[in-house]
């Protein structure tokens, strides 16, 4: 059985190093749009009922990461009515995966050029090969198990409180 992803990358011989340097910097506008950008910061000392401050809430919820979480959610219901994946929302999600693929690329030195925003032509290949039937049972279970991982994700796995020291350890009293 072939794997449903497959990349295929060439990397540069020579990188330029300037921007090997400076690649984090330019990199900063590609994960504001990939991940979103913390616009609460912005709200420091406004009140919490203030218009404004729901306003940067709804700002840092943007992103094409949140984009393809609700196309995901969303295909999910569609899938156990009709058993396939909507072809629109696979079409966006796959461009989503394929751009979010290249910028990583670029981070880790895999790729030279700045990836563009829209569609390619990209350094890293992706070739999706995507299943054109999907079992009903199988896809419910899913969520389910999608549970315990987001529970985990959303609790931080110990505690940083002043009284009881990292990972919710007694410091030690010499």
């Amino acid at each position: 059985m072939a794997y449903p992803v497959t990349y295929s990358i060439e990397r540069p011989e020579r990188y330029n190093r300037w921007t090997v340097f400076f690649r984090l910097f330019l990199a900063i506008p590609l994960y504001i749009v990939l991940v979103g950008f913390p616009f609460t910061v912005f709200g420091f000392g406004l009140p919490s009922d203030s218009p404004v401050h729901y306003l940067l809430y709804l700002l840092q919820a943007i992103s094409l990461t949140t984009i393809l979480g609700v196309l995901v959610f969303l295909a999910w219901f569609a899938i156990m009515f009709t058993g396939h994946f909507p072809a629109s929302f696979l079409r966006i999600c796959q461009a989503i995966f394929r751009w979010q693929q290249n910028v990583i690329a670029y981070i880790y030195l895999l790729a030279a050029s700045y990836p563009p925003f829209g569609t390619g032509p990209y350094e890293l290949q992706l070739e999706i090969s995507p299943a054109t039937e999907h079992n009903r049972a199988t896809t419910f279970f899913r969520i389910i198990l999608v549970i315990p991982i987001a529970i985990v994700i959303a609790i931080p796995p110990f505690s940083l409180s002043e009284e009881t020291g990292a990972a919710g350890l007694q410091p030690q009293t010499a």
